[in-house]
């Protein structure tokens, strides 16, 4: 059996069938560069074992020449390649001497070709017998070429690369990766060192010998295949990891009811886990894009979601939004969506990837239009209780206009019936009649204006204007429990911006509590003051009463907290509410007269 053909020809099919599987795995992943290289290096050495084989079997010195010339092709390639491999695999190396090593090989190839044999002989003049496996072999006898040196050299240069790139990635690396530098790096060294001092040494003549270059080169390409195989091992390990960990994610996102979303920017490419297709609305296997996310969003919100989309795109950063399902009709329960995410920019600043999450929040979203409507109610309940309190004396200021209107009606039947009727007169009692109509319309008009039940409904008001109807409706109560009520209220306020009605509630609210804490008190004093500074309005009610205690400041706004015994603790509480709605603040301190002294602060109405 010819062995040396046996031998030759395995390293050439294993290295064509190791570059088959890396040229796979680079075609499938175009960033494995380092799989490319090896691929390129093991075509390059089964190159170099046909080569090899056919110098071992060639008759004649020209044969020997014409083969070793052509070898040297592949030579090269095998060399450059290997250095580039290096440099992928382990990501070091010094680039200027990566591209000096390639255009040396290039120079040597050049003048591999300019010779008048090969860059190692000026000419082969025999070919001697060397046993290999049982057989002879031919070997060259022949004068050097002045060149060899020179190839020589480029090898070394390819040797000290990788040395250097070894050593770099040894010392910036622990554990596994040192032991892949030193295990690579040697044999890779090994590999060009051992061939390149063989094949200068039989070129000058000290012995004759194959060049067993693709033996030498066999061993690293095992090397670098072992080393990509725990590579690929390491892969698939990982993969099956990365299914077990979305199977669980997948599994905790359907429990919490949150899918996962990453979207690629540049190439408008959408991922999302099994439970972030579902709330996004997406069908099928893929790939999606963002305008299969925007088909599912309610005509209303879409625009404000594409508005937000450019925002992210310009500025990147966090971001939040709510939107709902397309699809709803009339009579249809409506879906709500909550996104939260993170925007990342790539090297060129660019905002690259968005991650994120997406919610069903149609639950939250009922629970919050429930609790509104439920403070609404309250909010209504209170007023209607503290209008319980006023229907005495509203009722008084009712009888006032209702009273003199009837007489003078009277007055004015009596004055018909006379034989002769003064038209001047009957025209002054006409006037005063519209005058009492007038007045009784506007407690009417108030008491209504109290009495409904509405969302709050924002505008611009004139704080002057505002004290004046409370002053107005509570001005009567003052005069039955004799309490003296003033107002200072400076000229210039600028206006807010809410809901009047809201606003008076808590005033009248804060009032009443100050006539109830007077109860008993000699001096009865109750000033609602109003001051403007540093773009927001103070209204502030004093009283002349006992004040309240410093650890009872926060508690009485505390729903259902009260000092009174037949109170029902929701006064303050519907007042911190409405302040709040208003994006005012609301606290309780003591006045200058030792009572106590609430006050109201809430923000100037911007200018359109």
């Amino acid at each position: 059996m010819d062995w040396v053909t046996f031998v030759w020809a395995s390293m050439a099919a294993t290295c064509l069938t190791l570059a088959l599987v890396q040229f796979l795995v680079w075609y499938r992943d175009r960033a494995a560069q380092a799989s490319l290289w090896f691929a390129v290096a093991a075509v390059a050495v089964a190159a170099i074992a046909a080569g090899e084989l056919r110098l071992m079997r060639s008759a004649t010195p020209a044969e020997f020449g014409l083969v070793q010339r052509w070898t040297h092709v592949p030579v090269g390639v095998a060399l450059v390649a290997l250095a580039w491999f290096v440099h992928q695999y382990l990501g070091t190396g010094r680039r200027w001497l990566l591209w000096t090593l390639t255009a040396g090989r290039g120079l040597v190839l050049g003048l591999n070709f300019a010779s008048p044999t090969s860059v190692n002989f000026q000419a082969v003049t025999e070919l001697r017998g060397y046993p290999l496996l049982g057989q002879l072999v031919s070997v060259p006898v022949g004068e050097p070429s002045p060149w060899a040196g020179v190839a020589a050299a480029s090898s070394v240069l390819v040797a000290v690369f990788v040395t250097d790139a070894a050593v770099a990635a040894w010392r910036r690396a622990s554990g596994r990766d040192r032991e892949r530098a030193v295990l690579l790096g040697a044999a890779v060294v090994a590999a060009i060192l051992l061939p390149t001092a063989n094949g200068l040494l039989v070129h000058l003549g000290f012995w004759s010998a194959p060049y067993f270059i693709a033996v030498a080169f066999m061993a690293v390409v095992l090397a670098m295949a072992y080393e990509l195989s725990r590579d690929l091992l390491q892969v698939a390990s990982l993969a099956r990891d990365l299914r077990t960990s979305q199977a669980r994610l997948d599994l905790a996102g359907r429990a919490a009811n949150v899918g996962l979303f990453t979207w690629d920017v540049g190439a408008d490419r959408l991922w999302a886990t099994a439970e972030g297709q579902r709330l996004l609305g997406l069908a099928g296997p893929g790939p999606f894009a963002l305008g299969d996310v925007l088909a599912t969003i309610d005509a209303q919100d879409r625009p404000g979601f594409e508005a937000l989309l450019g925002d992210v795109r310009a500025g990147g950063g966090d971001f939040s939004c709510q939107y709902r399902v397309a699809g709803a009709g009339a009579g249809t329960v409506t879906f709500w969506r909550g996104v939260r995410g993170q925007a990342e920019r790539g090297p060129g600043g660019g905002v690259q990837l968005v991650r994120g999450v997406v919610l069903d929040i149609t639950e939250r979203r009922r629970a919050e239009c429930e609790r509104e409507a439920l403070r609404e109610e309250l909010v209504h309940a209170g007023r209607v209780t503290m209008l319980g309190q006023l229907v005495a004396t509203l009722t008084h200021d009712l009888s006032q206009p209702l009273g003199a209107i009837r007489r003078n009606a009277e007055a004015a039947g009596l004055l018909l019936g006379a034989p002769a009727t003064d038209p001047g007169e009957l025209r002054e009692i006409v006037a005063d009649i519209r005058r009492d109509g007038a007045r009784a319309a506007a407690v009417v008009t108030r008491l209504r204006a109290l009495m409904l039940r509405r969302p709050m409904q924002a505008r611009e008001i004139d704080v002057t204007a505002l004290v004046a109807e409370v002053m107005a409706l509570l001005q009567s109560e003052a005069d039955r429990r004799r309490v003296r009520l003033e107002a200072v209220v400076p000229a210039g306020l600028p206006a807010l911006r809410g809901d009047p009605v809201h606003l008076q509630q808590v005033l009248v609210n804060l009032v009443m509590n100050a006539f109830d804490a007077l109860e008993g008190r000699a001096d009865r004093r109750v000033t609602v003051a109003v001051g403007e500074q540093g773009g927001e309005v103070e209204l502030a009610v004093l009283d002349t009463g006992p004040g309240v205690p410093d650890w009872l400041a926060e508690r009485v706004f505390e729903p259902f907290f009260t000092t009174r015994p037949d109170g029902m603790g929701m006064g303050l509480a519907i007042c911190r509410t409405l302040v709040d709605a208003h994006g005012g603040r609301i606290r309780v301190d003591r006045s200058v007269d030792g009572g106590a002294a609430i006050r109201v602060v809430l923000p100037v109405a911007m200018p359109s």
